[in-house]
């Protein structure tokens, strides 16, 4: 008969390897860190295998351990979500997301699908609109939770994801010094605009816009059509279609997108909500 593994020896697991020391663990499950130790031992015992290779510095996982380990946030995963399931009122909850207008269709395409499944009890609805409108509008309640860009400061928001930004070109484009420089840009104020303006400002040349939309594919379009330049997400450009324009310096490298939402939501809804965001995006960057 095969061992059946024990969920409380997985969380510990967890914990040893997230806080890298027994003693930190220790305080995260709230035992002894004798006890975590012992914990670990029986877990090896059980599976067959050291899972964990302990010197006086560091704790690294061995093969079998990285490999339980992702097991292990799964099981764990699947266990919150029953028991929530069992003890959450089975009432809908009505809620209005707030989308980056550049992200709709992958919310539609991948982001709803999940969250239907995950939270079939959620009434949903979709309002899409600038990040910084929707910041505005999450404040006044009018959007219960929204993505939005991240815009530096220090927030009480929530990361999912962060993401290079390069400046981009067609193969064969050549940046001469006494020119033009043509530009496709953000017609509206966001930060993707704010950073481009910095870095060409920095550059000391003369830049035209050629283009100009609130849409980050319509920008994709016309940089790949030789339109203009155009400072993208790194997932949004084609390799075969678009080069990094490397003399062009950043400032800022990178974009993160965050999660916002009002004071009134539940931290568990949130988290959920969040969850299911952080798998989508995970998805749709793995069948790009």
């Amino acid at each position: 008969m095969s061992p059946i593994l024990d969920l409380d020896l997985l969380r510990t697991f967890v914990a040893i390897v997230k806080t890298g020391q027994l003693k930190l663990a220790a305080e995260t499950v709230s035992r002894s860190q004798g006890a975590v130790s012992m914990q670990l031992k029986r877990l090896e015992e059980v599976t067959g295998k050291q899972l964990l290779i302990r010197s006086n510095q560091d704790l690294k996982l061995t093969q079998a351990g990285i490999k339980l380990l992702s097991y292990s946030e799964q099981l764990l995963s699947l266990n919150y979500q029953a028991v929530k399931a069992l003890t959450v009122k089975e009432e809908k909850s009505h809620l209005t997301f707030g989308i980056p207008s550049d992200y709709a269709q992958d919310f539609i395409r991948h982001f709803m699908p999940l969250l239907k499944s995950e939270l079939p009890l959620l009434d949903a609805k979709v309002i899409c609109d600038s990040s910084r409108n929707l910041r505005k509008r999450v404040n006044s309640e009018e959007i219960d939770i929204a993505i939005v860009t991240g815009e530096g400061a220090k927030t009480s928001a929530s990361s999912l994801w962060i993401e290079p930004l390069i400046w981009a070109a067609p193969h064969g484009f050549d940046l001469k010094a006494d020119e033009e420089i043509p530009l496709a840009s953000f017609e509206q104020d966001c930060m993707i605009k704010d950073i481009a303006k910095q870095s060409m400002k920095e550059s000391k040349r003369v830049f035209k816009t050629s283009f100009e939309s609130p849409v980050l594919e319509n920008l994709v379009a016309a940089a790949e059509a030789g339109l203009g330049i155009a400072l993208l997400p790194v997932s949004l450009v084609n390799e075969n279609r678009l080069q990094s324009l490397e003399t062009l310096s950043l400032t800022q490298k990178v974009i993160s997108t965050e999660i916002i939402h009002s004071t009134n939501l539940a931290s568990e809804l949130v988290q959920s909500i969040s969850s299911a965001f952080k798998k989508a995006e995970k998805k749709r960057t793995s069948m790009q």
